[in-house]
């Protein structure tokens, strides 16, 4: 399903140039997730991004159900992001003055009575049910954060792509959101990508890279 032959990726701070990655290569199958692991600054970020198509690597090719994303249009990239990927960052990026039901359905492709049964199940499962009139500034930060789960499955995407999602919350509050997108994630197919800067979060994935220093990579799925 998803493929990186051979990238390399840098990028300049202060005019000093950086190396994140060079001649990386992975491969993911349907269903299966990863999560990357690494200290600050050691690129897990970047890697999310490249294997998204918001980033180009400076050299190599990265596919998606063998379409080469460096060879698409802006226009068809987006499209696809938003018909095949989620997104969940660190901070939730909701928008104060939608509510929560506005926040999670402006990402929904396709505004029909599926989208919205999706909808509904995701808030039962999530527990958000009850606070869809709510706004952003009214809610707790796992409040937040469930709610931008249910904002990036609203399409059931094939990959949904996590940039340290939980770093802000508690460990109770972790570990519940790690166990429900987890378990529905393994009953819809879709596959989890995941950077974690802790252990807590290592721990709930079997297939796992470490980017231990810019260059180097040890423990590669498929690659």
């Amino acid at each position: 399903m998803l493929r990186i032959e051979n990238v390399s990726f840098s990028y300049k701070v202060k005019k000093i140039k950086k190396t994140i990655l060079e001649d990386f290569s992975i491969s993911l199958q349907d269903g299966e997730n990863l999560c990357i692991c690494g200290s600050s600054k050691s690129g897990k970020s970047s890697l999310v991004y490249l294997m998204s198509g918001l980033k180009k690597p400076d050299a190599g090719k990265i596919f998606f159900n063998n379409i080469e994303l460096n060879l698409l249009t802006k226009k068809k990239l987006e499209e696809l992001r938003h018909k095949e990927f989620g997104f969940i960052f660190r901070e939730h990026f909701l928008i104060n003055y939608l509510s929560i039901r506005e926040n999670i359905m402006i990402a929904a492709v396709k505004r029909e009575s599926e989208s919205k049964r999706r909808f509904e199940n995701f808030c039962e499962i999530l527990g958000i049910a009850e606070i869809m009139d709510a706004f952003p500034y009214q809610l707790s930060s796992a409040q937040k954060h469930r709610a931008a789960i249910a904002r990036a499955l609203v399409n059931s995407p094939k990959i949904l792509f996590a940039d340290e999602p939980m770093a802000e919350l508690d460990c109770k509050s972790q570990i519940q959101l790690m166990n429900l997108l987890l378990d529905y994630c393994a009953g819809s197919g879709c596959s989890v990508i995941m950077t974690a800067g802790d252990c807590q979060t290592e721990s709930f994935f079997d297939n796992k890279i470490y980017l231990n220093t810019p260059l180097t990579c040890t423990g590669a799925l498929n690659g």
